[in-house]
C-alpha cells in the first residue's frame, strides 16, 4: 500500500508543482474543464429535449393508430355472424393479424387477453409476431380494469425486430367487448426502433461534436495564453540576463498593443539602468583615479 501511495503521490506532486509554476497550463486546464462541463450540461439538456420530443411524437402517433385499429377490431367482433367458442377463437386470431402490421413487419404488434374480472368463457391469449402476453405489465392491466373507457399508455421494453437487443416501445391498452365472451383487453405494442436509431445518431453527434468543441477550446486557450505568456517569459529571461551582467539584452518590441508597450517600457527601463550603471562605473573609475593620484602625491617627497 505504501509503494502504491508513492507511485500515485509522485506524479500528483509533479503535476501540482507544474500547476503552481505555469500560468499557461492553469489557463488551458481551467478553460478545458469549464468548457467540458458546459458542453456536457448543454448536450445533456438538448439530448433530453430531443428524446422527450421523439417519445411524445411516438405516443401521439401510436394513440391515433391504436384508436383506428381498435375500432376496426370492435366492429369485426360486433358484426360477426358466428358467436360459438370455436368461431370466436378463430375470429380473435384473424382480427389480431388484421389490426397488426402486415407481413413480417413488427412495427405494430398486437396482444389480446381476457380482461381482469371476466369470468366468461376464455378465448385464450392471442398475440402476433414479436409480441407475447408476458410483455404486458400487470399495472396497465389493473389500470385498464379500473378505467376501461379510456386508453392506457405505458412505455415498456421489448425485443427489437431482429431479436438481438431490446428497444423501448409504446404500449397502448384498450377494452373490447366480444359477443358471448365478455370483456377482452386489446394491446398494441409500437417498438420505437426508428426513434432509438435517431437518438443513437444524436448521441454520437453530441459526443463527437462535444469532444471537438472542447479540443478547439483547449487549442484556442493555448494559443491565446501563449500570446500573453510568451512576452512575459521573454521579459523574465531578459531580466535574468540583465542581472547576470548582459546589459545589452533587450526584449523584441513591435506593434502598438499592450504587450508591445510592455516590451517598450521594459527596454526603456533597461536602457535607463544601463546608463545609470555606466555612470556609476565612470564615477567609480574617477574615484579610483583620484584615490590613486592622492596616494601617489602623498608618497612623493
Amino acid at each position: 500500500m505504501g509503494s502504491l501511495g508513492r507511485l500515485i503521490s509522485a506524479p500528483v506532486g509533479r503535476l501540482a508543482r507544474f500547476w503552481r509554476r505555469s500560468v499557461h497550463f492553469r489557463v488551458v486546464a481551467i478553460t478545458t474543464i469549464v468548457g467540458a462541463l458546459f458542453t456536457v450540461a448543454i448536450g445533456s439538456y438538448m439530448y433530453q429535449r430531443i428524446a422527450d420530443g421523439l417519445v411524445t411524437n411516438a405516443i401521439n402517433s401510436a394513440q391515433q393508430e391504436a384508436q383506428s385499429q381498435r375500432q376496426i377490431a370492435q366492429n369485426t367482433f360486433s358484426n360477426g355472424d358466428r358467436t360459438d367458442l370455436t368461431s370466436l377463437r378463430v375470429a380473435a386470431r384473424q382480427i389480431a393479424q388484421q389490426v397488426a402490421s402486415p407481413g413480417s413487419d413488427t412495427s405494430r404488434r398486437v396482444v389480446i387477453i381476457q380482461a381482469e374480472g371476466n369470468t366468461a368463457v376464455s378465448l385464450g391469449d392471442v398475440s402476433t409476431q414479436g409480441a407475447d402476453p408476458d410483455m404486458i405489465p400487470s399495472d396497465i392491466r389493473l389500470a385498464l380494469k379500473e378505467d376501461p373507457d379510456h386508453e392506457q399508455v405505458k412505455i415498456i421494453t421489448v425485443p427489437d425486430s431482429e431479436g438481438r437487443s431490446t428497444v423501448p416501445a409504446v404500449l397502448i391498452g384498450s377494452r373490447l367487448e366480444v359477443p358471448n365472451a365478455g370483456a377482452y383487453d386489446l394491446y398494441f405494442i409500437f417498438p420505437m426502433d426508428v426513434e432509438a436509431q435517431s437518438l443513437t445518431i444524436v448521441r454520437n453527434t453530441f459526443v463527437f461534436g462535444g469532444i471537438a468543441l472542447v479540443l478547439a477550446l483547449a487549442a484556442l486557450a493555448y494559443l491565446v495564453t501563449r500570446m500573453v505568456v510568451a512576452p512575459v517569459r521573454s521579459a523574465a529571461h531578459v531580466a535574468e540576463r540583465l542581472s547576470a551582467g548582459a546589459l545589452n539584452e533587450r526584449m523584441p518590441a513591435g506593434g502598438e498593443d499592450d504587450l508591445a508597450r510592455l516590451a517598450t517600457s521594459f527596454n526603456a527601463m533597461a536602457d535607463s539602468l544601463q546608463r545609470q550603471i555606466r555612470q556609476l562605473e565612470d564615477l567609480s573609475t574617477l574615484q579610483q583615479r583620484f584615490t590613486s593620484d592622492v596616494s601617489h602625491e602623498l608618497r612623493t617627497p
